[in-house]
């Protein structure tokens, strides 16, 4: 499973794969150490937009942001499946792009915990090593 994560500092976009599955969820985040074990760093993509500073999710006009459907779709493909903690979220990535999203109460539980944990989970030392595997896979391609 992926989790869709927004982080206020720095406005950013995230994406998190969770390792295993866990009946426990507060367990997944509990401390640094084990947060560091159960959610692997996917993708980040800052925010840097002086119209937007808080990378709103949605528009105005209840559709996805362009810069979080870019985002998205080069990050997951159709047999993914996603957390996100708010519902019309979901709704709006169901609709977009026609994958399996999760978002429930155990959601918004884990969500809570992983903001609290957000400076291990997004550290700089987790971003240049996320950093480096875009870069090797990139430079295989090339």
């Amino acid at each position: 499973m992926f989790i869709l994560f927004q982080s206020v500092t720095p406005a950013a976009y995230a994406l998190f794969k969770l390792k295993g599955e866990s009946e426990d969820i507060k367990k997944i985040c509990e401390t640094p150490n084990s947060a560091k074990k159960n959610l692997r760093l996917k993708a980040f993509q800052r925010i840097d937009s002086a119209f937007d500073p808080t990378g709103a999710l949605i528009t105005p006009v209840k559709k996805l942001s362009k810069g979080l459907r870019k985002f998205l779709n080069a990050n997951l493909d159709a047999n993914h499946t996603l957390a996100v903690e708010d519902d019309n979220i979901a709704a709006l990535i169901v609709e977009t792009f026609e994958i399996k999203v999760v978002s429930n109460n155990t959601i918004l539980k884990l969500m809570q915990i992983m903001h609290n944990q957000s400076d291990t989970l997004l550290s700089d030392s987790r971003l240049r090593r996320l950093e480096e595997r875009v870069n090797a896979k990139k430079s295989k391609t090339v």
